[in-house]
């Protein structure tokens, strides 16, 4: 059975794409913020002595497009960009720095925690946030069901063209300066991020605050995709130093400026008490004894704040997700329940509720006749019995992704409606020839990036890559011998210890098998360029102890950075 669904779009996510017009604001007088090109804006300072760029677009192509846009607003169009300033690691602050610092002159300002945050994002489940993120983010969508649509903190642009430059410059709590005329203040400013810092211009009273405050939006105090724990009080505290400037003009890194200083004070009060307010009726039902599910139908905004258009709507974050991540935050993942301390698997669960419901013709009956009556959730729900029974259930399958697609295309939350319409591809088995084709490691941590970071860090990301269940009889160290990069020399093991890849970092006396690789190497084997094998076929890596055999044999038992396998998030 098919059904069909016409792709569509909540009226008022269609209507926020306004915000995200092509246009180059001038702000104050030599302040220009590019908006429309990018998900995240990118900004231009002028000053005597040249530009100071803040937050570069995310791809170097399209951080050409942008200055090509803005130097027509400039009193100089052919002034030099003297440095370069990134409010926080996020591709899309950051992958166009090789356009802008495309020299060795431009200096690039970021906080001491920068990198470490950067690599973080880069590591051990690089590809599962990877995967989680284009589902997120609409990324495997057709034409149909991303027209007309934003991503809520900015356009449906693309990821651009990655790269890097190593910040020449790290900030600490705070500092002063000024770069080509241009005073600065740069301080520290966590919310979205642990590395975050906002940028205060005191000569033209304009206060860029990266994400901090994310742009139109509710904010996204949880992202679906998954990442660190993001502290709702820390973010509060963050936007409260952004008050204490009084500033006339706020930049946020998405979506248009805000002039006026009470308009500015405004909007800095609604983003900080929406976070505040969720947080704390958080907090106050928890002790009350409320589960995670509890909480997200019993915690909501007051009208005065919900309905603040556009910076409290929930185009980007929502209640329901937050106030589940803050229980975590807080408490973990236990509701207090035990019988969720050791539940039945699923798919054993479901064949026992199927089986009391009558079996799978009457659960697929009721589920269509949900879907009829318009109660999608539920369908979907019992559908989802039968795909846990039976994963190749078509029948079930395509109820579902129905259902899905029913539900998305309801949706006024953007992170909501591309998980749904994504799922529901997965369902009918129209993303799975894409997915192979995603190089995660390409756009989250692009060559530029892993050619800075020790060979060290990339030898010990295979610890969560061994296949525990084929080296349980295994007691062997893999040394390694690094050369070449920015870094030096670099010696490090894998002692492969029944079912634990411990990492050393030195090779101890006792190593069977020692690798002498060049740099370059270390990089292709961690971009999927390569397999050891070919890499010991070549002229440049050898093994100075044991044999070559030995070697791949044992670094067979890892996994590739990127499966070779696509993963399936929803049929689970």
């Amino acid at each position: 059975m098919t059904y069909e669904v016409e792709p569509a779009v909540h009226p008022e996510l269609a209507a926020h794409t306004a915000h995200f017009t092509k246009r180059v604001y001038t702000v104050a007088e030599h302040v220009h913020v590019a908006v429309g090109w990018s998900s995240a804006n990118a900004t231009v300072i002028e000053g005597p002595g040249g530009l100071v760029v803040v937050d570069t677009g995310s791809g170097a192509d399209l951080a050409a497009v942008i200055e090509a846009e803005v130097r027509p607003h400039l009193d100089d169009p052919r002034a030099p960009v003297r440095a370069v300033v990134v409010t926080h690691h996020h591709p899309d602050h950051v992958n166009g720095l090789s356009h802008w610092a495309a020299t060795p002159d431009v200096d690039v300002y970021a906080h001491r925690t920068f990198l470490a945050s950067l690599t973080d994002q880069s590591g051990p489940a690089l590809h599962i946030m990877g995967l989680r993120s284009v589902y997120s983010l609409g990324n495997l969508l057709g034409p149909s069901d991303t027209e007309g649509v934003n991503d809520a903190v900015g356009p449906h642009a693309g990821v651009g063209t990655p790269s890097f430059v190593m910040p020449t410059v790290l900030v600490g709590d705070e500092l002063e300066t000024e770069v080509a005329g241009v005073r600065l203040r740069l301080f520290h400013n966590p919310g979205e991020t642990d590395d975050a810092i906002s940028v205060y211009l005191p000569d033209s009273d304009v206060l860029l605050c990266g994400d901090t405050i994310q742009g139109p939006t509710l904010p996204n105090i949880h992202t679906l995709r998954g990442c660190r724990y993001r502290d709702p009080m820390q973010w509060v505290r963050s936007i409260d130093a952004l008050r204490a400037h009084r500033a006339a003009h706020l930049i946020p890194s998405h979506g248009q400026p805000v002039s006026g200083a009470a308009k500015v004070a405004e909007v800095l009060a609604v983003e900080r008490d929406c976070i505040q307010y969720i947080h704390d009726q958080t907090v106050r039902r928890m002790n009350e004894g409320l589960t995670p599910d509890e909480l997200a139908e019993t915690v909501e905004l007051p009208e005065h704040l919900a309905s603040y258009a556009p910076y409290a709507r929930e185009y980007y974050g929502t209640v329901k997700h937050t106030v589940r991540q803050i229980f975590f935050g807080y408490l973990g993942w236990f509701g207090g329940d035990p019988v969720d301390l050791d539940p039945l698997p699923r798919a054993e669960y479901a064949r026992r509720t199927v089986e009391l419901m009558g079996g799978r013709e009457r659960v697929l009956d009721a589920a269509r006749r949900a879907y009829a009556s318009g109660e999608y959730q539920w369908a979907a729900e019992l559908a989802t019995h039968l795909t846990r029974i039976d994963r190749a259930d078509a029948d079930a399958r395509s109820l579902k992704a129905a259902a899905f697609r029913r539900l998305g295309y309801a949706q006024l939350n953007i992170n909501w409606r591309n998980w749904y319409l994504t799922s529901a591809d997965e369902l009918e088995d129209r993303i799975q020839p894409i997915l192979p084709l995603i190089n995660f490691a390409a756009i989250f941590a692009p060559p530029d990036l892993v050619a800075r970071i020790p060979a060290a860090w990339l030898i010990e990301l295979y610890t969560t890559r061994l296949r525990a269940e084929e080296a349980l009889e295994v007691d062997a160290v893999l040394g390694w011998r690094v050369s070449g990069g920015v870094h030096g020399e670099e010696e490090v093991a894998l002692h492969i210890h029944r079912g634990v890849a411990r990492f050393l970092r030195e090779i101890p006396s006792d190593a069977e098998v020692i690798l002498e690789l060049p740099r370059e190497t270390v990089e292709s084997l961690h971009l999927g360029r390569t397999d050891l094998r070919g890499a010991l076929a070549g002229e440049d890596a050898r093994t100075s102890r044991g044999t070559a055999e030995r070697a791949v044999t044992l670094l067979d038992l890892f996994d590739p950075a990127q499966p070779k396998k696509p993963t399936e998030l929803t049929l689970r």
